[in-house]
């Protein structure tokens, strides 16, 4: 995990400022590809991920954009207040539950607010390669819109939304474009807007409809907690989850070493492979594929029905 320094700490729009980490001495970052996230180690136990703005295979610095959230459990706070120049900060390797997908025709991306940070990446990334998209970006006045120079730079291919100029927030349903053979969907944001772009394209097909939860969905339908059996496939052991307790928890405590930062199912972190049983999936980080295929779960959140055999 390379120790990298914040080399600038920059105003961006109200309430929101980037963040430049550059690596020390002869270290190389990782590359990455749009949508990408990294996690943050602020202190002990204090972890919080973030999404890079500068797509590149051999990026010289890593960029992000970091709104101040009142209602955070202290990320934003300590970057926007505590962080300074000059510090050193422990980052993760890029991680991608949110990439453009690569037989898409035409890209949509629909970004409220502080949600235009992994959707800037996805639109330097279709500039720097030719690709056809276009973006609405939603903020509550254009004092907080990011970026808003470099958008506006790209003409008509951005559309911008100010509540404050437009009486209220944005109206999905009056600016999702006609359903297309080809056309992907891209969204990210405050959960109002996310569930508004959710049901305005119920009847697209689900594998062009992408999402990046920056919490837990709050309106999603969970089963009851219900007793289950995991089982470990290097040692056959057996363990049993009770309804009050987690997977990772139960992991945890018979000694599996399981990485985990959300404990909410949104970022990836916790992905372990299932080799059987049935899973109820509780995560916002895979596609509805993917969870119908019942190969990987993420054991912070998600349960099992029966018994599940882990690839542990």
């Amino acid at each position: 995990m390379p120790l990298l320094t914040v080399s600038e700490k920059k105003p961006l729009a109200k309430g929101i400022l980037e963040l430049v980490l550059s690596p020390m001495s002869d270290t190389i970052l990782p590359g990455f590809m749009a949508g990408a996230h990294v996690d943050l180690h602020l202190g002990d136990d204090f972890i919080r991920q973030y999404s890079l703005t500068n797509p590149s295979d051999a990026p010289e610095v890593y960029r992000l954009a970091i709104a101040r959230d009142m209602k955070s459990r202290g990320g934003s706070e300590y970057v926007h207040d505590i962080l300074s120049i000059g510090q050193e900060i422990k980052v993760s390797e890029p991680r991608n539950h949110f990439p453009l997908d690569e037989e898409a025709r035409r890209h949509v991306f629909i970004a409220g607010g502080i949600g235009v940070t992994p959707v800037l990446a996805m639109v330097r990334q279709c500039e720097a390669t030719g690709q056809d998209w276009h973006l609405i970006y939603a903020t509550r006045s254009p004092d907080h819109c990011a970026y808003r120079d470099e958008l506006l730079s790209y003409d008509k291919n951005v559309q911008f939304h100010y509540d404050s100029e437009a009486g209220g927030p944005l109206n999905v349903s009056q600016i999702l474009p006609e359903q297309s053979v080809g056309t992907h969907i891209y969204c990210c944001g405050p959960e109002p807007m996310m569930h508004a772009v959710k049901n305005a394209t119920e009847d697209w097909p689900q594998g062009h409809i992408h999402f990046e939860w920056f919490s837990a969905d709050s309106q999603a339908k969970s089963s009851e907690n219900e007793e289950f059996d995991v089982v470990l496939d290097s040692s056959g052991k057996r363990l049993t989850v009770s309804a009050d307790k987690t997977l990772l928890e139960v992991l945890r405590n018979n000694g599996v070493p399981i990485a985990s930062v959300c404990s909410e199912g949104i970022c990836g972190t916790c992905e372990t492979y299932v080799l059987s049983g049935e899973i109820d999936h509780r995560d916002n980080v895979l596609t509805p594929e993917e969870k119908e295929s019942n190969e990987m779960m993420m054991v912070c959140c998600s349960r099992g029905r029966g018994e599940i055999v882990l690839d542990l």
